[in-house]
């Protein structure tokens, strides 16, 4: 079977590592057989203080020492192999201000895109000064590594939401998409009745009916506070069609990934808009 490219610069690394090997197995057999937590942490700490600085440096030169053809094929594998799940959890639409709310994010679609990225690196070729500065390249690497361990941590903290939506997928049909939509739509109603408690409506004084809450509202905001809400907010045709078919036929219909991020995108705007000085 064909190594692939990735497979043989892995093998580089673990080539100049192979001289260390012995030494990091010593550290993972006790850290393997100590039962005490406290010091069992200490250890995992002792064997990453040891390993991190030896393997950043080999990875780094191997990286150095890889062709550019080398490496395009390396990247061309990532490309591949990301292209249909990037589709699809992509972006449905483009908003300014919701792509400035994680500029991160969207550096990471403009990464993983291959005919993007081609574009963007061209121009920052023009930059120099930026490839003369080796902080960059450092703060780079480290935003990146938090990421990755952030969605991890997320991952932990939303798996009980992750058994549930396999039940509910199983059972009912419905995927990621009816549950992120149905959780924005909830948290609409939320934002809502939030901002006409701090406007000083009682609980026994707000209305059932969504529509009137947000007449109201709108008229609090305006009398209390000397701003009207953006007069598109809530008579976004295509968005009302959608509300209303999850709320009204949520059992009968699901909405796709675009539909789910109109529907999020609003929710967005919507908290936005109703506390417009807090970040």
């Amino acid at each position: 079977m064909k190594r692939s490219a990735w497979n043989r610069f892995s093998e580089r690394i673990a080539k100049r590592l192979e001289k260390h090997k012995t030494q990091f197995q010593k550290i993972t057999q006790r850290y393997e057989q100590e039962k005490d937590p406290e010091r069992k942490q200490e250890l995992k700490i002792a064997y990453l203080e040891k390993f991190a600085p030896t393997f950043t440096v080999a990875f780094f030169e191997e990286l150095a020492l890889t062709s550019e053809r080398a490496f395009g094929k390396m990247m061309s594998e990532i490309y591949k192999a990301m292209k249909e799940p990037l589709e699809e959890i992509s972006r449905g639409y483009l908003d300014f201000e919701l792509m400035t709310r994680d500029p991160i994010t969207v550096l990471e679609e403009i990464f993983l895109t291959e005919r993007v990225w081609r574009v963007a690196r061209r121009e920052l070729e023009k930059h120099e000064e930026l490839f003369d500065n080796p902080e960059l390249l450092l703060r780079l690497i480290e935003i990146m590594a938090i990421r990755e361990f952030s969605f991890g941590v997320i991952f932990m903290k939303l798996r009980p939401f992750f058994e549930v939506l396999k039940t509910a997928e199983k059972r009912l049909g419905i995927d990621e998409n009816w549950a992120i939509a149905s959780f924005a739509l909830n948290l609409e109603e939320s934002l809502v009745k939030k901002k006409l408690s701090e406007l000083g409506v009682s609980k026994e004084e707000m209305d059932k009916d969504f529509h009137k809450l947000v007449e109201r509202l709108k008229s609090l905001i305006e009398t209390k506070e000397g701003r009207r809400l953006p007069s598109d907010l809530f008579l976004i045709a295509g968005y009302r069609k959608l509300r209303n078919k999850l709320v009204h036929e949520g059992y009968l219909w699901k909405p796709n990934r675009k539909e789910t991020h109109e529907i999020v995108s609003h929710s967005l705007k919507l908290a936005d808009a109703l506390w417009t000085n807090e970040s």
